[in-house]
Formats: structure tokens, C-alpha cells, sequence
């Protein structure tokens, strides 16, 4: 009786662990790096809303700090420790990730889901088809919308405003799909020029040369990039209060990390935050499932803005608008 009874207790333990003992394998490649804050909320989204008991392996590219003949590199190394791991499914952040693993993925039988992809994924496949293994959020930087808003923002005498980015490959694809190999672009009668530089000594030259009798604002973009005569990597966080300290033009931007006191003004931000937890939703379906959702295209975007930054510029905040915003210090 006693056996018996201990069979059973045994048999009950095991029906009750097992679930727990079993973890979907699931590895995420980071374009960047643990301390990049707009990796680190994409990986805060993602772990907050992936099925509890997942068992998660990061790689990271580092290819915000390390020199671009190096990727193809760092992407063999990787691609080496995944095919020891056996992943039950594999995530890559951003761009780059997707760039050098989207078709070693693809020819797996591997399912692979994406986030913060900028440009068109379909240029990082075989025959510019994204093959059934694949789904994905698409990042889209909501440069025309935010134009309108700061425009309704900042006092418009010239209108004329300056976008900078870094030469990173958003960077790129953002130049590219506005510009399509033009100087500039006209949005809502206001003139956007765009300008870009992976150096900091050329970004800090280019903000002390801004002239308030040639433009109205001015917008960062991304900057992650940069590096100084040395090529040391400078840290998004020293770009962007260096960058407000010295601007002589209202600053704006639509990165979340980057709005508050000493920072910039704000703007219609993106989230990565979003992108991870609807990357983690899109896991969920998968390995519940077994089937793909539809590629998604994230548009929304949240008005941002900092009180003392405005304070700082002399910008009253319509009350439409700060119905509609986030404000921060």
C-alpha cells in the first residue's frame, strides 16, 4: 500500500513538472548591444510578453560600436554558436541582424520573426521573397508626421529644417526611402534637408554651423554610430546632450531615450518597447500554433515631449496637443 501510494505521489510530481521542465529554445540576435537603450526596451518588450518558462539566448552584433568590415565576422562567429544551440526559433532585432542571418535562417527549417526592421526585408532574401518561414515587425520612423508637428511647434520663419543621422544602415534606408537621391524633401511646405556623418567631429561642426536665419529646427535621428578621431564609439546619451547644449534651433527628435531636460524637445517617438512586446505576441502564436501571422507594419507613434525643454525654447504647448502627450521633465 505504501509503494502504492508512493507511485502515485511520483506519477502526480512528474504530471505536474514536466510542462515546467520543458522551455521553447529561443535565440535573438541583437543588431547592437546590451546598453543601447533602444535595444535594451525592444528586449525589455519582448521578455515581458514571450510565454513564461521560454528559455532565451542573446547574440549580439555589437555593430553600433564595432567597425562595419567587421560584421560578416561577428555574424560567422554567431551563426557558429546557434547551430550548437539548436534553437526551436530564432528573433533578430533591427536591421543588421536580419542582414547577415535572414537567409542562413531561411534555409533551415528554423522559423524566423523579426523586429525594428526599417528598410524592406524583403532586400535581405533570396529573390526579394520573404520565404514562409518568416514574419516580422517592420519599423517605420515617422519622419513625414513628425514634420507636421514640430512645424506646428516651433516658430517657422525659414521653413526649412535639419535632419542628422549617422551612416548606420537605418540610417541609409530612412535617407534613401525619403529622398530617393535628391538633396532634400519638401513636406507640408516645409524644405527637410538631411544630413549624415558616422563622425563626431563633422556632427559637432555641422550643429555649431547651424544658422537660426537658415533653418527652424533641427532633428537627430539615429547617431549611434558616431565615432571620434580615434574611432572610439560615443554613446547616444553624449551626442544627444552635447548636441542640445550647443544647437542654436529648437531640438527635436523621434527617439524616446532621447527627450527630456538637457536632451531634446521630443516629438511623434517609435517604441521599441512596442516592437519587442508584438515581436514576443507574434513567438507566442508561433510555438502555439505553428502557424506564421502576417508581416506588420508599426506606425503609431506617441507625442513626447519635455516641459523644460519647452520651458527652455519659449514653445507654448497648445492645449490639442498636450491633450494628446506624454510629458516628461
Amino acid at each position: 500500500m505504501v509503494s502504492m501510494l508512493i507511485l502515485s505521489l511520483v506519477a502526480c510530481f512528474s504530471l505536474v513538472v514536466a510542462p515546467i521542465l520543458y522551455a521553447n529554445n529561443i535565440a535573438i540576435i541583437d543588431s547592437y548591444h546590451r546598453g543601447y537603450a533602444w535595444a535594451d526596451s525592444e528586449r525589455k518588450g519582448f521578455e515581458e510578453h514571450v510565454d513564461p518558462g521560454s528559455q532565451l539566448t542573446y547574440f549580439e552584433m555589437d555593430t553600433k560600436r564595432i567597425e562595419q568590415s567587421e560584421f560578416l565576422t561577428r555574424a560567422n562567429q554567431i551563426w557558429e554558436k546557434i547551430q550548437v544551440i539548436k534553437p526551436d526559433l530564432i528573433v533578430t532585432m533591427d536591421d543588421n541582424a536580419l542582414k547577415y542571418f535572414g537567409s542562413r535562417i531561411t534555409h533551415t527549417e528554423i522559423g524566423l520573426v523579426f523586429m525594428g526592421v526599417e528598410n524592406d526585408p524583403r532586400t535581405y532574401f533570396n529573390d526579394h521573397k520573404i520565404p514562409d518561414n518568416v514574419a516580422g515587425i517592420r519599423e517605420k520612423p515617422l519622419v513625414k508626421q513628425s514634420i507636421l508637428l514640430i512645424s506646428q511647434l516651433a516658430p517657422v520663419r525659414n521653413k526649412r529644417f535639419l535632419l542628422m543621422m549617422d551612416e548606420g544602415t537605418t540610417a541609409k534606408s530612412v535617407s534613401s526611402r525619403l529622398l530617393a537621391g535628391r538633396e532634400s524633401i519638401t513636406i507640408a511646405d516645409i524644405e527637410l534637408e538631411i544630413f549624415t556623418t558616422n563622425s563626431y567631429n563633422e556632427w559637432q561642426d555641422k550643429v555649431r554651423a547651424i544658422s537660426t536665419s537658415e533653418y527652424d529646427a533641427l532633428i537627430i535621428a539615429s547617431y549611434a554610430s558616431l565615432k571620434d578621431s580615434d574611432k572610439e564609439h560615443i554613446p547616444a546619451f553624449v551626442t544627444t546632450e552635447w548636441t542640445s547644449q550647443h544647437s542654436r534651433v529648437p531640438l527635436f527628435t523621434y527617439w524616446k531615450d532621447a527627450v527630456g531636460k538637457g536632451r531634446a524637445i521630443g516629438g511623434l517617438a517609435i517604441s521599441g518597447y512596442e516592437h519587442g512586446a508584438n515581436a514576443a505576441q507574434m513567438v507566442n502564436a508561433i510555438l502555439n500554433t505553428g502557424e506564421l501571422p502576417h508581416i506588420e507594419v508599426q506606425q503609431q507613434g506617441e507625442f513626447i515631449l519635455s516641459e523644460s525643454e519647452l520651458s527652455r525654447w519659449g514653445i507654448e504647448l497648445p492645449h490639442f496637443i498636450r491633450s494628446r502627450s506624454t510629458i516628461v521633465e
